[in-house]
């Protein structure tokens, strides 16, 4: 505004074209820029400007407008390449000027929801889980390997919900700790876990097979007092060693019980005849004869 232009003539000049225009009839107060009257709030930038000034205020802000509606759209990157399956199969939205965090309770999907994994495969597939009764009653019910609950279910059959307290694994050594029911409703509980422990041995050795099974004792005992099995199958069974064949006692019953000498189909060999004798240094002899083969073979 030129310096020989006078407010208050404007002023007047406005208060007399628009006598009718809201907001006029307050009077100008004056803030803290000289003597020019600041006009309070109800008056409106368009009731100050003219026609002519007007149309040029709407060109402006129209450009304004188309400028930013190109900015937008240069800021508005929508994906053509196909979908990942990282990616959720609804998102069809806009990022604009940058990612934005999921609204809460969205569901995050991982690799392990979209990719459906196989069921382990196990690493032998001709391995089996056999009954542990397959030779005291000749039970020769085998199951996949991974159908563990119905091989359990399977003794639990044979035992009828009678369970022992205390029981042994399969195949570890003797120091191994027994699995104990510290009460009689945990005895269903003890067996499951027992259960479980012999699966794993089986399936970490493929080399295991039904004919590598120690009898338990204390289950045997056990199916002696309910009656499973009878006295003579009950004797057979506790006389079973795995002591080799000399150091076992001549005429014992654990002489012919060994791990090594059982036949399938039976549960051990036929015992020896009463009254045959073991000549003992004959078999010494032999047995340094036969040491003695096995060193040559090796020197030649």
């Amino acid at each position: 505004m030129g310096a020989n232009v006078n407010p208050y003539e404007i002023e007047h000049l406005i208060r007399n074209l628009r006598p009718s225009a809201q907001g006029y009839g307050q009077s100008p107060y004056y803030g803290y820029y000289g003597h020019a009257p600041r006009y309070a709030p109800s008056v409106t930038g368009s009731e100050l400007l003219g026609s002519d000034d007007s149309s040029q205020c709407d060109d402006a802000r129209s450009e304004f407008t188309t400028a930013s509606t190109a900015r937008s759209d240069a800021y508005t990157i929508r994906s053509a390449t196909p979908p990942s399956i990282f990616s959720r199969r609804d998102d069809d939205q806009s990022s604009v000027g940058g990612s934005t965090e999921p609204p809460l309770g969205d569901e995050q999907l991982l690799f392990a929801h979209q990719v459906q994994l196989p069921n382990p495969i196990p690493p032998h597939p001709g391995q089996v889980l056999w009954c542990e009764f397959s030779d005291l009653i000749e039970c020769k019910a085998v199951f996949a390997l991974d159908d563990v609950h119905s091989w359990i279910q399977h003794h639990v059959l044979h035992l009828g919900d009678r369970f022992p307290p205390q029981l042994m694994c399969w195949f570890c050594d003797s120091g191994h700790a027994p699995f104990v029911a510290q009460h009689p409703s945990d005895c269903y509980a003890n067996f499951v876990d027992r259960m479980h422990h012999i699966r794993d041995h089986i399936f970490n050795n493929p080399r295991l097979t039904s004919d590598d099974t120690r009898p338990d004792f204390h289950l045997i005992t056990h199916l002696y007092h309910i009656e499973m099995i009878d006295a003579d199958t009950f004797r057979h069974a506790m006389s079973f060693t795995e002591l080799p064949d000399r150091f076992r006692l001549p005429n014992s019953d654990s002489d012919s019980h060994s791990h090594s000498s059982r036949q399938h189909g039976y549960p051990y060999a036929a015992p020896r005849e009463k009254g045959q004798c073991h000549d003992l240094a004959k078999e010494k002899r032999l047995e340094r004869r036969r040491q003695k083969e096995k060193q040559t073979g090796r020197k030649r």
